[in-house]
């Protein structure tokens, strides 16, 4: 995204009327830095969590965009700490309201998860991390 986090918060509190509410769910920057080809239950940092790099190409078939009516698809990920999400936010004026942490997936992201009551989360007696984020920002 050209600008990076600051432009997309700034975009935001430009669209929102006053009193308005912004609402994001998303994968959680730690499932990102993940090795996902794992077959043990270990979690291991593969890729890096921090912003600052380029993005990480995808053309292997493995993203969320792959599939089989996309014949060679590509897509293109770029870093964004949860400090970096946050502080963009409110460095354009908005006011963060809640903000969660959540042990489920909607999708399997990686080969380790089992199918649970809220999505696809980390096998129970394993090591444990976030998954998937939300929050709530308000526009004063």
């Amino acid at each position: 995204m050209a600008g990076g986090p600051a432009a997309w918060a700034r975009a935001v509190a430009r669209l929102l009327r006053p009193g308005g509410v912004f609402l994001v769910h998303d994968v959680h920057p730690t499932t990102s830095a993940l090795q996902y080809d794992r077959d043990d239950d270990l979690l291991v940092l593969g890729e890096p969590y921090f912003s600052g790099g380029g993005p990480s190409r995808f053309d292997d078939g493995t993203t969320y965009a792959s599939d089989t009516r996309m014949q060679n698809a590509v897509t293109y990920q770029w870093t964004h700490d949860l400090g970096e999400v946050l502080n963009s936010l409110l460095a354009a004026g908005l006011r963060i309201e809640a903000f969660h942490e959540h042990r489920s997936i909607p999708w399997k992201a990686l080969p380790t998860l089992v199918r649970g009551g809220r999505g696809w989360e980390l096998p129970e007696g394993s090591a444990q991390c976030p998954l998937m984020f939300s929050l709530v920002a308000r526009r004063p």
